[in-house]
């Protein structure tokens, strides 16, 4: 049987998806690692201690820029914390972050200076072909959102973003503001990949829920209209990149939609890959679908509740 890996790749053929990673303390994370030679990526990482680390080991094929990013033009304070993944240009809500263990990771050991560009003059000519972004740039995502006009009216099939639930930074807007500000653009809130809750006297998986990574995608009517307002020879391009974004964030009822609407722009191999990707995550859900049942089932006779299924 033919790997889903195998068939990912053979769906996207020789194109390559271009990746703006905001905020890419640690490099690419694990599911785009696994495809790295066929992302183009833009990493922004305005910590200098970060920018280092990424500049000595960039990713192949990738660019690092030093500067941070915001709604225009200026300069702007960034506050360097004890753990510099918790570094911002907000300064932490420690009225807030008292109330639980740790807040020492937040402590600001200095502040320096740094250039803010918007991302759409950051990528000049490319801000019309990005294909997906990902930001995590502790509460100041919605700003740099207002200055990626062009980015997001372009064919953009979707964002992943770090988004709070309550004020960890000072000012920061929360979950509900970015998913409004998106809805403008046809691009709609589809799922958390990962919460983040914290207990008052622990960190574990149960507690408040604080933080997660949200999921936004071009729903397939959308880029249905979109792919048809595109000059004729990028649009199977386009087609196989979205389905290849869907099927690394495991959608494949988002696959179906998208081959329905407008599978005629692939080729045949394509074809036949994506239907082989949406066969392989099907199968992968139902499998995930009875462990979680099962783990729930167990959970409950010990007075607990793993995960809350609902399929009505």
């Amino acid at each position: 049987m033919v790997s889903l890996q195998t068939s990912i790749l053979s769906l996207l053929n020789k194109d390559v998806i271009s990746l703006v990673d905001v905020g890419s303390s640690g490099g690419l994370e694990p599911r785009w690692q696994l495809f790295k030679d066929k992302v183009q990526s833009y990493l922004f990482e305005p910590d200098a201690r970060s920018f280092e680390e990424l500049a000595a080991e960039p990713p192949a094929g990738g660019r690092v820029y030093p500067h941070g990013l915001g709604r225009q033009k200026g300069v702007a304070k960034l506050f360097l914390c004890r753990d510099p993944q918790k570094s911002s240009l907000l300064q932490p809500n420690f009225s807030y972050l008292a109330r639980f263990p740790d807040k020492a990771r937040f402590d600001i050991l200095n502040c320096v200076d740094v250039l803010v560009e918007t991302l759409d003059h950051s990528l000049g000519d490319e801000a019309t072909n990005i294909d997906f972004m990902k930001l995590d740039t502790q509460g100041t995502e919605l700003d740099i959102l207002a200055g990626a006009h062009s980015v997001l009216s372009g064919p953009l099939v979707g964002l992943e973003i770090e988004v709070e639930f309550l004020s960890l930074y000072q000012g920061q807007p929360l979950f509900g503001e970015i998913c409004q500000f998106l809805s403008d653009y046809q691009i709609e809130f589809v799922d958390f990949t990962n919460i983040c809750r914290w207990e008052r006297d622990r960190f574990s998986l149960f507690g408040q829920a604080q933080f997660g990574d949200a999921l936004f995608l071009r729903p397939p009517e959308a880029m249905s209209q979109l792919l048809a307002e595109l000059p004729s020879a990028q649009q199977a391009s386009k087609a196989r990149r979205y389905l290849t974004i869907l099927a690394l964030y495991r959608r494949p009822d988002l696959i179906a939609v998208g081959m329905e609407l407008f599978g005629d722009l692939l080729e045949a191999d394509a074809h036949k890959a994506a239907s082989a990707v949406a066969k392989a995550l099907r199968r992968e859900r139902r499998r995930a679908s009875v462990l979680l049942r099962v783990a729930n089932r167990v959970a409950r006779s010990m007075g607990l509740r793993l995960y809350p299924i609902q399929v009505d």
